[in-house]
């Protein structure tokens, strides 16, 4: 079985900035805008790129606009409806698996001070203890995916 490929846009990705604000690019293949922000062009709002595979260079779209209709009438937490966004609300929790991952995993001999730091790292991204360290960085990495391909768990 194969994993469809994910719907972001591929890395890597850098940080750009010009007279007209900063923006985050591909540094290859045409400089492929992902976001931008903070100049004239967007109004100094937060834009992001909708991309289809016929229109590789992407349309730039204001993030209020990419927002699902259900929630553009409330304040407080909401969906950006983009891959790009998805994957950078996703980015900490990402980070956290991997860096759970490597501490678990990572062959180190397990002395008291190791042990501490993998509990306190699981502690942090929210392990309550009722279920083994290995079932719950699975869990956890599983929830940071769907998290990062806009799907649930």
């Amino acid at each position: 079985m194969t994993t469809p490929a994910p719907s972001f846009t591929p890395g890597p990705w850098e940080w750009h900035l010009s007279h007209d604000g900063v923006s985050l690019r591909t540094p290859n293949r045409g400089q492929l805008v992902i976001f931008d922000c903070g100049g004239r062009v967007t109004g100094h709002g937060l834009r992001f790129s909708k991309r289809h595979d016929r229109d590789r260079a992407g349309l730039m779209y204001f993030a209020r606009e990419l927002v699902p209709a259900d929630q553009r009438n409330r304040t407080g937490f909401v969906t950006i409806d983009n891959p790009d966004a998805r994957l950078i609300a996703a980015a900490p929790s990402l980070y956290a698996y991997a860096k759970a991952e490597q501490l678990v995993r990572g062959g180190h001999a397990m002395t008291a001070k190791h042990i501490a730091a993998i509990e306190s790292q699981l502690v942090a991204m929210g392990w309550d203890q009722q279920t083994t360290p290995y079932e719950f960085i699975e869990t956890y990495r599983a929830a940071a995916l769907a998290q990062a391909e806009g799907r649930n768990p």
